[in-house]
């Protein structure tokens, strides 16, 4: 015999996927998301590790890494997201082509700058895909974008609101919400929860699932 209320916990503790109209799935935040241990410290699960391997999958289908001219890497992040599609597609995370770039924020986190622009100098000119793991307020895309021409691969964007619209220049697997402080998957809390939380650095970027901190942080920026 089911049993029905067991089905209805699990279902409570996991996302609710809704298709956006353009086609994307967009996961809204669990009902009644699991509290789970990693690396000592308490998080929410958000989406689970096998729902995860299905996006990065599915975003695998979007990009051919072979047959851009040149793969820009976002550091820390992107990496993560990378060496699962390379890994995915056979393609060497050592291959030339890789140009692997940081980021950083300016005071007040309302810039992006780029401290050696001169790595992607003339690759307007040329195909280029651009591997991050998040889209989160959309300034570390777009900048990448005018630098670059290229496209952004993510595994998700945060969005206001089920379809709200993406740059043309973004393709990622999923939407999810942007009120949520997430990580894992290449993604850290960042340096406001280390410093607010005393979260370790980094934390929690190897996780396979997507996690959101306990605390009521939440996030309110965005260019889209």
């Amino acid at each position: 015999m089911i049993d029905h209320t067991a089905e209805q916990n699990r279902q409570l503790h996991l996302p609710r996927v809704e298709r956006r109209i353009d086609g994307l799935p967009y996961f809204h935040y669990p009902e009644a998301p699991i509290t789970v241990d990693y690396n000592g410290r308490k998080v929410k699960m958000y989406i689970p590790a096998e729902q995860v391997r299905g996006l990065v999958n599915s975003i695998s289908e979007e990009v051919n890494l072979a047959s851009a001219e040149n793969v820009v890497v976002i550091q820390q992040g992107g990496e993560w997201f990378f060496r699962q599609l390379a890994a995915l597609q056979n393609f060497s995370p050592e291959d030339q082509r890789i140009v692997r770039i940081e980021t950083k924020r300016k005071p007040g986190g309302k810039e992006v700058d780029v401290p050696n622009p001169n790595l992607v100098v003339g690759l307007k000119e040329r195909r280029v895909a651009i591997i991050e793991d998040l889209v989160d307020d959309g300034l570390t895309a777009q900048i990448m974008h005018e630098l670059t021409g290229g496209t952004v691969y993510a595994l998700y964007a945060k969005v206001g609101f089920v379809n709200q619209e993406l740059p043309s220049y973004v393709s990622v697997a999923a939407t999810i919400d942007k009120g949520k402080w997430v990580g894992g998957n290449g993604s850290d809390f960042g340096k406001v929860a280390a410093e607010k939380y005393g979260y370790p650095d980094n934390f929690p970027r190897q996780s396979p699932y997507l996690a959101v901190m306990p605390e009521s942080l939440t996030t309110d920026n965005s260019i889209f």
